[in-house]
């Protein structure tokens, strides 16, 4: 019987820092696509609600300047469906993030709306763990995963 694939969910952030090439970020983003297009041993997750929140990359705000290859660099993405698996935003997660933000509300703890979407469609799939880079979330490690830094056990070595 064939081993079942780790599932990660990826929240906006970490898209954003693939998308902008961050340094500190690229050589373990760069192994997990690959492992996930090549190896099969690993899927990545996300909600549809994540191509509306990686809209552009830091130097298209800071130069006020859009540029096409980027958009056509995250459709790219979203497309790789042997790569990035899009989950879609429904009712289900709609009234799991509400409730998320009610918890909030009652232990004191921030959470955005957006981001209950992905905290809440992270538990729906079920996943090993959920990866960001917004330290707000990673406060949220009581929902039956980690929420935690990207990470792989074999980065690859920059170029």
């Amino acid at each position: 019987m064939p081993d079942i694939p780790r599932m990660v969910y990826w929240d906006s952030s970490v898209f954003l820092h693939y998308i902008e090439g961050t340094a500190k970020w690229m050589s373990v983003l760069d192994a997990l696509i690959d492992e996930a297009s090549k190896t099969g041993n690993l899927v990545i997750v996300t909600s549809t609600f994540s191509i509306v929140e990686v809209a552009y990359a830091k130097v298209e705000k800071s130069g006020r300047t859009l540029d096409p290859g980027v958009v056509a660099g995250m459709d790219a993405l979203w497309g790789d469906r042997s790569a990035v698996q899009l989950v879609e935003f429904d009712q289900v997660i709609a009234r799991d993030a509400r409730g998320l933000i009610r918890r909030s509300v009652e232990i004191g703890r921030k959470l955005t709306p957006p981001d209950a979407v992905h905290l809440a469609t992270a538990a729906i799939m079920k996943v090993a763990e959920c990866q960001t880079t917004d330290e707000q979330m990673k406060k949220w490690n009581d929902l039956g995963f980690p929420v935690q830094d990207p990470w792989t056990p074999s980065p690859q070595l920059g170029i």
